[in-house]
């Protein structure tokens, strides 16, 4: 009788132990999940791009707490934005090409996609192209055009700093005295972060205001680096007002 007793009370204690062991580890794994670390293949919205600008980074889970998450771009820490749970936003640091690494809670993804930083040249951004310049409206004071821009080279263009800039002139000729009348410039995307790829082509819209002359020039200017001007790189587009 003692022995069925000593039996029947080992086995309600193993059944308690083992429910109090599946419940302690179910409470564990909803309320603090750990990310994937060998699974999921991490991908990043651009695969190049330039200091400063906003990339998503998707394929894992990553929580909704943005203190959880740390980013870096080839060893340099990016700032993380926000998360949604499955996509981190960040902001590219100043870094040099090189893995993206996502650790969540101290566990790091095992994808860790390269990211690769665009160094345009001045000879890069001389094979912007344009074509089918168009006056939309036009007053006294203001001509609305439209312009298509194409990257006719093999290397992405960074259009962070580049710049459409335009002048009035007397005559159809843009070097002399009286080409400068009215001129003003205007980033030719707004915001910045815009990479134009090889092959890529956009349709952008602008304006001319304080015209004084007969003509209208129009300029494409860039600056690469720490602000170093294209000069060899201008292309005009003269029209008649």
């Amino acid at each position: 009788m003692m022995a069925l007793l000593h039996k029947k009370s080992s086995l309600v204690i193993f059944l308690l132990t083992s429910l109090l062991a599946l419940n302690s580890c179910k409470k564990k794994k909803d309320s603090d999940p750990a990310p994937g670390n060998t699974g999921p293949t991490l991908t990043l919205s651009k695969a190049h791009g330039v200091e400063g600008m906003s990339l998503e980074i998707t394929g894992g889970t990553f929580g909704t707490t943005v203190s959880d998450i740390a980013v870096t771009f080839n060893g340099v820490d990016a700032t993380v934005i926000s998360t949604t749970g499955t996509a981190i936003q960040v902001e590219v640091p100043a870094s040099s090409s090189g893995a993206v690494k996502v650790t969540v809670k101290g566990t790091t993804f095992s994808s860790q996609p390269v990211f690769s930083y665009v160094n345009m040249t001045c000879a890069d951004f001389a094979k912007l192209q344009y074509s089918n310049f168009t006056i939309t409206s036009q007053t006294s004071g203001t001509i609305n055009y439209t312009v298509d821009l194409k990257n006719t080279g093999t290397n992405p263009l960074d259009l962070t700093h580049a710049t459409i800039q335009n002048y009035t002139s007397a005559d159809n000729k843009y070097d002399n005295s009286d080409n400068a009348a009215g001129g003003f410039s205007m980033y030719i995307v707004n915001g910045a972060d815009y990479i134009l790829e090889a092959g890529e082509t956009i349709h952008v819209s602008h304006h001319a205001n304080n015209l004084a002359g007969s003509y209208l020039i129009v300029e494409l200017k860039a600056y690469v680096g720490n602000y170093v001007d294209c000069n060899d790189a201008k292309q005009y587009i003269v029209t008649a007002k």
